[in-house]
Order: structure tokens, then C-alpha cells, then sequence
């Protein structure tokens, strides 16, 4: 959580940078909207990931490697290397809004066979 959490704030972060004009006064964050609003925003999406993901834990644990696998942002990792202190064995960074959409979809189950 703490890595995913780290990720969403550089990369609103960056999103903030791009959109202030060059040459334009430094801003404080707590006074920035376009960070405030992104990090609502992510925030909100990190809580939604962390109550679904425990209640996929339990009720549907069967999905969670395959939503895992189909939404881990490696290119992520490379960009944002975890630090050390985290002491995480397998860091992971997912696409948390795809990762809840996944994870509380049913998988597809095959048509029934048509009565004859």
C-alpha cells in the first residue's frame, strides 16, 4: 500500500509540474488545485483498492492473481524503484481503478447449452 501510495503522489506530483507554466512562482502543494484535485482523486481510488482488496480476500480469492497479473504496472516500477526502507520482497504497483473493476467483475462463465 505504502509503494502504491508513494506512486500515485510523484505521479500527481509530475501531472502538477506539466501543468504550471514555465517560469510561473513556486506554489505551496496544500495550494496547488491541480495536485489537491489529482490527489483526491488517487487517494480516493487507493481506498476503494484496499477495501476490495480485503474483501476479494474473502470472498472471491480466486480472482485476485489473475486481477494482479492484469494490472501490475512494471513500467511503473522501473520509473519509481522502491527505497529501501520499505523492505518489500516483490514490490508491486497496479492500475488500482482497473485492479477494483477487475476484481469485483464475475469472471465470464461459458453459455449453458441450449435445451433441445
Amino acid at each position: 500500500m505504502s509503494y502504491n501510495k508513494a506512486a500515485l503522489f510523484a505521479g500527481c506530483a509530475a501531472d502538477a509540474a506539466r501543468a504550471r507554466l514555465p517560469g510561473a512562482p513556486p506554489i505551496r502543494g496544500d495550494q496547488d488545485p491541480v495536485l489537491r484535485t489529482c490527489l483526491e482523486f488517487k487517494f480516493d481510488q487507493l481506498r476503494k483498492f484496499a477495501n476490495i482488496s480485503s474483501y476479494a480476500e474473502l470472498f472471491f480469492p480466486e480472482r485476485i492473481a489473475p486481477c494482479e497479473q492484469s494490472t501490475h504496472l512494471p513500467e511503473v516500477e522501473k520509473a519509481l524503484p522502491p527505497y529501501d526502507f520499505l523492505e518489500l520482497s516483490e514490490p508491486r504497483i497496479y492500475d488500482l481503478e482497473r485492479y477494483v473493476d477487475c476484481v469485483m467483475t464475475a469472471p465470464v462463465s461459458p453459455a449453458a447449452p441450449e435445451a433441445r
